[in-house]
């Protein structure tokens, strides 16, 4: 049976420079402590010694800067950027519906604004016209979607919702499309990468309760 090492990468020369640093200052400290502890020194002694101390705590805190620099540079905090979103079916209290039938009332197609992590994020920012979104469906006669308003949640994110009107049962898929009101390309807040468009949903609509008969001779 084999064991797996966790691979550590070599130190970077930021990484090499700041310990040597670390290391003489901490040398120039015990140097500093030993002479005004345990030898005869004159004033003098002890404000070069100071002063050299005083140089490299100067050039651990400049290394120890660039180390910090290049280590969030390689490891940036999350940034919450919308890079996509996702598409969901909700009754008038906001709740995500389960079941429903051509009788069901008071259901919308719901659309929020996603990070990479698939948390809610604020929506992009776009080449600053206006964002358009438009809820969708891809089957007229199991539901269609009245017009998007866009408002906010509970928590006051960003939220677009159309009003559902079902018709006869099936299965339609609801979408959801997010463009520039100008027209241009919606990339990502970095300026670079495409905004991917909301995966759609597949809402399955049952037949209602019924409500009378049909008597047939046999």
């Amino acid at each position: 049976m084999t064991t797996s090492e966790e691979f550590h990468p070599p130190p970077s020369d930021v990484e090499i420079d700041l310990l040597r640093d670390l290391v003489q200052g901490q040398r120039r400290t015990n140097e500093l402590l030993d002479a005004l502890l345990n030898q005869p020194t004159s004033n003098q002694d002890i404000v070069s010694a100071l002063a050299a101390l005083t140089a490299d705590v100067a050039t651990i805190s400049s290394t120890l800067v660039t180390f910090l620099q290049d280590w969030i540079q390689a490891n940036p905090p999350p940034s919450n950027q919308a890079t996509t979103g996702t598409v969901s079916v909700r009754n008038s209290q906001g709740e995500t519906s389960m079941a429903i039938t051509v009788d069901s009332t008071g259901q919308n197609l719901v659309f929020q604004f996603d990070d990479d992590h698939g948390d809610i994020a604020a929506p992009p920012t776009g080449d600053g016209s206006g964002l358009v979104v438009t809820l969708t469906s891809d089957n007229a006669a199991v539901a269609t979607v009245g017009s998007t308003t866009a408002g906010t949640d509970a928590n006051g994110n960003a939220e677009y919702t159309a009003p559902l009107t079902f018709g006869v049962d099936g299965t339609f898929n609801g979408g959801a499309t997010v463009a520039n009101t100008s027209g241009a390309a919606l990339l990502d807040d970095d300026g670079v990468t495409a905004f991917v468009q909301p995966a759609t949903t597949s809402v399955t609509v049952a037949a209602g309760q019924a409500t009378t008969g049909t008597v047939t001779e046999g």
